[in-house]
């Protein structure tokens, strides 16, 4: 896998996990410095579109908790 795709790891369990690093403006909202999520599937061949829409729905949710202040720390945290 290339250096584009760090993020990714395989667990033991054969499925493949994204990690996020939060940005750093935002760790207090989220409380915590890093969200992992599983990319549902043990092929690597299937990651692509997975990924794809995973990092744009966290594009988003960063978009979201900046300017939108509302937005609790467990809400933040559900969403992602």
């Amino acid at each position: 896998m290339s250096s584009i795709f760090s993020h990714i790891r395989r667990h033991k369990n054969g499925r493949y996990y994204v990690r996020f690093y939060v940005p750093t403006d935002l760790i207090r909202r989220f409380d915590r410095a890093e969200i992992t999520r599983s990319l549902g599937t043990k092929r690597l061949k299937n990651i692509y579109g997975k990924l794809t829409f995973i990092n744009y729905a966290w594009s988003r949710l960063i978009d979201m908790a900046r300017t939108n202040m509302e937005l609790s720390s467990d809400n933040l945290q559900r969403m992602a």
